[in-house]
C-alpha cells in the first residue's frame, strides 16, 4: 500500500506542476489570450508554435489528472462518512472563494468544493460509476457546444478586445485594491454560472471516474505493467487523431469565434480524457523505473502538499506579473522561461517543509478546520 500511495502522490505532483504550463498565461496575459490565439495583431510565429504544443499536449490534460485524483480522494475518504466529508468540501470551497477574490480569479478550488458535494453523493450511493461518469462528462461537453451556438460576434471584448479593454484589464490587475476585487468577484460569479450550467458536469464526471478507478484497483497499481503500457499505446494514437482534428479546425478558421473556440474546444475535450489517461498509464507502466529517479521523490513531495503548492504558484505569479507590473509584457514562449523557476521553488518549498512537518501548511489548516467543523477528533 505504501508504494501505491507513493505513485498517487507523485502523479498528483506531476499534475500540479503541469497545470502551470497553461496557468502561466492566465496569470501573465489578458483573458482573451486563453480563448483566442489571435486576440491581438502582434502574434509571432513563436507564439503560434508554443500555443500549438501546449494545446496539443497540456491543454486540459493536467487539470483532468488533478480532478481525477480529487475524485479518487473522495472515494478514499468515503469511510469517514458524511460528517467529515461535507465540512471538508465546504472548507475547500471557502478557501477557493478567498483565493479567487483576493488573489486570482482563475481558481479551481471553489469549483472542486461545490461540485465535489455532488460527486461525493454519487460515490457514497452508487456501486457502479462508469456509466454515470461518462454520461455527465459528455453532457458537459454537449452543453459547451450548445452554449456556443448562441450568436456571439467575432469582435466581442472577451474574444477580440480593443486596446482600451486591454489597458483597463492591465490597470486593475497591476494596481490591485478594491477595483481588482470587484473585477475578480465578477469573474468568479461568471465562472460559477458556467460551472452550474456546463463545466461542473464535466468535473463531476471526471471525479466519478477517479473514484471508480481507485475502487477497481487501477489507480492503486493493481493491474500488470503490461496492461498500463498497452493501454497507453492504444490511447495515445486515438487521442492524437482527435486532437489533430481540433487543430485542423483552428488552422482553417483561425479568427472565427464559433469554429476556433466552440468547435475546436469541444473536440479537444473529447481528446483530453484519452491523452490524460495515457499519461497516467505511462507513469504506472514504467513506475518501477521512474520510482528510482530523484524527480519521482520531488513530485511526491509536491503531491503530498498539493493545495499548498497550488496556492504557492498563485503567490509567486501574482507577485511577478501584478506587483512587479510584468503583466502582458511577455510572449507565450518567453513565459515558458518562468516555469522552471517556479517549479524549482515549488519543489524546494515542498521538500524543505516536509522535512520538518508531516503536512503542508494549508493541508494542516484544512484538516484542522474540518476536524473542528465536523466535531471529530
Amino acid at each position: 500500500m505504501h508504494q501505491r500511495i507513493e505513485v498517487i502522490d507523485s502523479l498528483r505532483g506531476f499534475a500540479i506542476l503541469g497545470i502551470l504550463l497553461l496557468n502561466i498565461s492566465g496569470f501573465a496575459l489578458p483573458y482573451a489570450a486563453y480563448m483566442n490565439l489571435f486576440y491581438n495583431d502582434s502574434v509571432s510565429s513563436s507564439d503560434v508554435v508554443t500555443w500549438l504544443i501546449l494545446n496539443t499536449f497540456t491543454q486540459g490534460k493536467f487539470l483532468f489528472i488533478l480532478t481525477l485524483l480529487f475524485g479518487a480522494s473522495l472515494e478514499l475518504l468515503q469511510q469517514r462518512g458524511r460528517d467529515w466529508n461535507i465540512p471538508r468540501l465546504l472548507i475547500l470551497a471557502v478557501i477557493g472563494l478567498l483565493h479567487g477574490i483576493l488573489l486570482w480569479d482563475g481558481d479551481i478550488l471553489l469549483s472542486y468544493g461545490i461540485v465535489g458535494l455532488l460527486a461525493w453523493h454519487f460515490i457514497n450511493n452508487r456501486q457502479k460509476l462508469f456509466g454515470t461518469a461518462a454520461t455527465l462528462y459528455l453532457f458537459g461537453v454537449m452543453m459547451f457546444y450548445l452554449l456556443g451556438l448562441f450568436p456571439v460576434g467575432d469582435n466581442n471584448s472577451f474574444w477580440q478586445p480593443t486596446p482600451e479593454d486591454l489597458f483597463h484589464e492591465s490597470y486593475w490587475k497591476t494596481h490591485g485594491g478594491l477595483l481588482a476585487i470587484e473585477h475578480r468577484i465578477r469573474q468568479i460569479s461568471g465562472i460559477m454560472i458556467v460551472v452550474v450550467v456546463q463545466y461542473g458536469w464535466q468535473i463531476v464526471g471526471v471525479m466519478l471516474c477517479g473514484a471508480m478507478l481507485l475502487r477497481n484497483g487501477w489507480l492503486k497499481g493493481e493491474f500488470s505493467r503490461k496492461h498500463y503500457r498497452r493501454l497507453a499505446l492504444c490511447l495515445i494514437p486515438v487521442g492524437m487523431v482527435i486532437q489533430c482534428i481540433a487543430l485542423l479546425i483552428q488552422y482553417l478558421y483561425p479568427y472565427s469565434y464559433f469554429a476556433s473556440w466552440t468547435v475546436r474546444y469541444t473536440i479537444t475535450e473529447l481528446a483530453t480524457p484519452l491523452l490524460a489517461l495515457a499519461y497516467i498509464s505511462l507513469i504506472y507502466g514504467f513506475w518501477p523505473t521512474i520510482s528510482r529517479w530523484k524527480i519521482a521523490f520531488w513530485l511526491r513531495q509536491v503531491g503530498r502538499m498539493a493545495l499548498s503548492s497550488y496556492l504557492l504558484q498563485t503567490l509567486i505569479c501574482t507577485t511577478l506579473f501584478y506587483r512587479f507590473e510584468l503583466f502582458d509584457r511577455f510572449t507565450r514562449l518567453e513565459l515558458m522561461a518562468f516555469v522552471p523557476f517556479i517549479w524549482a521553488l515549488n519543489i524546494w518549498f515542498a521538500c524543505w517543509w516536509l522535512n520538518r512537518y508531516s503536512q503542508g501548511p494549508m493541508e494542516k489548516l484544512w484538516r484542522s478546520l474540518t476536524t473542528k467543523l465536523s466535531g471529530k477528533v
